[in-house]
């Protein structure tokens, strides 16, 4: 039976990253001119990234999450020669803001959505990002998905069941009708699980053969998972 709503993981599922943040960041830097030697590109990029980790899911809205990328990019240029010059942290932020590029959808990904809904399948998204993932996922190819439970704006973020139980509220669809896609077992496929929700591990590395989830180590195995065929 393939019935129901069918849920996907965004990071790591759907799309992979094309740029290591770091080095897009230095890249961003050596553009607007923004020096520093080696130490202090390193200190530089050692805030961000703990700034970035504490604060990604925090932005309920675009202004919120533009704030996140003007707060980033202030942090970064404060530790740098000449510090946090207004052009600086404009040019900066404006950068991180089009973030969109350093992502790429995972091969096969976008035709097994587009091969889900061609086929009346309705297709939704879970996921812990900010609140521009809508802008994001049309931008590489996904389309609009008519429900989209994001962590940034429902202020709730996966492995926190209450970001499942809202989709499937929206969604009008009994858990045991509905199938969720993830590559993290404990942020995806157990509280997924738990719910009663059809879960599948994605996991082309193979890394969790053998742990007796339910999971897709290619995409032609996800396709007959889902009752897509090859």
């Amino acid at each position: 039976m393939h019935a129901g709503m069918y849920f996907f993981d965004v990071g790591g599922t759907l799309v992979e990253p094309v740029l290591d943040p770091a080095d897009a960041t230095l890249r961003i830097l050596d553009a607007i001119g923004a020096g520093g030697g080696e130490a202090a590109r390193r200190d530089a990029l050692a805030a961000v990234a703990h700034a970035y980790a504490a604060g990604i899911y925090a932005p309920s809205s675009p202004a919120g999450e533009r704030a996140l990328w003007r707060a980033l990019a202030t942090v970064c240029l404060d530790r740098l020669p000449g510090g946090a010059r207004r052009e600086w942290v404009a040019a900066l932020e404006q950068a991180l803001a089009g973030y969109f590029g350093w992502y790429r959808p995972i091969e096969g990904m976008p035709e097994l959505i587009a091969d889900l809904r061609r086929v009346g399948r309705p297709v939704g998204i879970i996921s812990n990002w900010p609140p521009s993932l809508d802008a994001l996922l049309a931008q590489l190819g996904f389309g609009v998905f008519p429900l989209v439970a994001c962590s940034g704006p429902l202020r709730c973020t996966k492995p926190d069941p209450a970001i499942f139980r809202w989709a499937l509220c929206r969604a009008g669809v009994p858990a045991a009708e509905c199938w969720y896609v993830g590559n993290d077992p404990d942020a995806d496929y157990v509280p997924a699980a738990a719910l009663g929700m059809r879960a599948v591990l994605w996991d082309p590395s193979g890394r969790f053969a053998g742990s007796g989830m339910r999971r897709a180590g290619a995409v032609p195995e996800l396709r007959a998972i889902l009752g897509l065929g090859g």
